[in-house]
């Protein structure tokens, strides 16, 4: 099993929430005891990919990496075949569902891709490009996977003021949100820690990372999950496969349409403690666009009576203590996605509203405390036509 964000590994379950005739709503969840990933976001778990099928299911939760036909007939009454799979990756898991075109695509070459991403941007990986960055290795190259990630976290960062930076190693090792746990900071602590901290003091040339601080430690985690979609979604375009859904980790990448011809569903969290069931917030209906979401109410450190998030703030050092408490972006690119919606966490409630406003390429959905405590939502004015009623089916076990 790959560990590219938590630890240690995690089991899948996978439950049947709603059955009414042929139709259906599958929900996955991931049990975990301790999540790295979870500091940027528990999002992997903030969403929901529901899906809906006809005459029959195959299913089973399994830690075995099984290929799943599920078969339906479409809207124009040709029978058409779509695969689903599922395993674990990354410290996660990850579901995929698409229509067969032609010969169906092999688990094994998912996994290829995912040892792939593994070997350059795993922090748990000795030997993979990014860990012998950390640790001051002057002989190694980059990978297209790592300029990739270098190119996209360089633009997010300046998009947003440096909100989103993957500099942030020292600090997230610090806070305890790597393997050895959670350690107490004093204000002088977290001050000799943020010297180590900025995206601009590296550069990338000629396939060399330089550091103008040897200390300076890169973690991926806000990122790489919504680009590991990215390539995955690329290998599938390659095959001339039109329609498919790739979750992993919670981040979604979808294209053309489901096994009833419809729209895919994706369901997002309420913001509610881990110790309590998961419920649908709200649900999203997509195609061709990217769906990622960042949460701060379910993994946090505590630090005298105070509870901060998993998601670090680079200015300050500090993990963000706020009234926001899930953000979900939604736009074409996955990678983008999953950056934004971090720093969208990091901002807060006015700056992140003013930033989505500010940017006609993304689509957001917040849900916030209000000044009496209470849940509130907002969303980007259009985003109106994704969300989709709850009914009462939907919260059926």
């Amino acid at each position: 099993m790959n560990n590219l964000f938590i630890f240690p590994a995690l089991a899948c379950i996978l439950q049947v929430r709603h059955i009414i005739g042929c139709n259906f709503i599958e929900r996955y969840e991931s049990q975990k005891k301790y999540s790295l990933a979870g500091r940027k976001r528990e999002r992997g778990k903030n969403l929901f990919v529901l899906y809906f099928a006809s005459c029959f299911l195959l299913i089973s939760c399994s830690n075995n990496n099984d290929l799943k036909t599920i078969n339906s007939d479409s809207v124009n009454n040709n029978l058409q075949k779509y695969d689903y799979m599922e395993g674990n990756t990354q410290g996660s898991t990850f579901h995929i569902k698409y229509k067969i075109n032609g010969d169906s695509i092999k688990i094994s070459d998912i996994y290829s891709i995912f040892s792939e991403i593994d070997n350059s941007l795993s922090i748990y990986i000795d030997s993979s490009i990014i860990s012998r960055i950390n640790n001051n290795d002057t002989s190694v190259t980059t990978d297209k996977y790592f300029e990739d990630v270098f190119a996209m976290s360089d633009s997010v960062y300046k998009l947003s003021n440096g909100l989103f930076d993957i500099t942030v190693g020292q600090l997230v090792k610090a806070w305890g949100f790597t393997p050895g746990g959670h350690k107490k900071l004093d204000t002088k602590q977290i001050s000799k820690l943020k010297a180590h901290v900025g995206f601009n003091k590296i550069k990338l040339i000629n396939h060399k990372l330089l550091k103008s601080d040897s200390r300076i430690l890169l973690d991926p985690n806000a990122i790489a999950q919504g680009y590991t979609c990215e390539v995955v979604a690329d290998y599938f375009i390659s095959k001339e496969i039109s329609d498919y859904m790739i979750e992993i980790g919670g981040e979604v990448k979808t294209k053309g349409l489901n096994d009833k011809g419809k729209l895919w569903k994706i369901g997002i969290d309420k913001p509610i403690d881990e110790n309590r069931e998961r419920e649908l917030q709200t649900i999203l209906l997509v195609t061709n666009t990217s769906v990622c979401t960042s949460g701060s109410y379910r993994k946090f450190v505590e630090e005298n009576g105070i509870k901060y998030s998993h998601t670090i703030n680079p200015k300050t050092g500090y993990p963000t203590h706020q009234n926001l408490l899930s953000v979900t972006v939604v736009t074409q690119n996955c990678t983008y996605a999953d950056a934004v919606a971090t720093a969208l966490m990091v901002m807060g409630l006015d700056d992140a509203k003013k930033f989505v406003e500010n940017h006609k390429e993304i689509e957001a959905y917040f849900i916030f405390v209000n000044k009496k405590g209470e849940y509130e939502t907002w969303n980007s004015e259009r985003l109106n036509s994704m969300i989709k009623p709850l009914e009462y089916k939907d919260f059926q076990k």
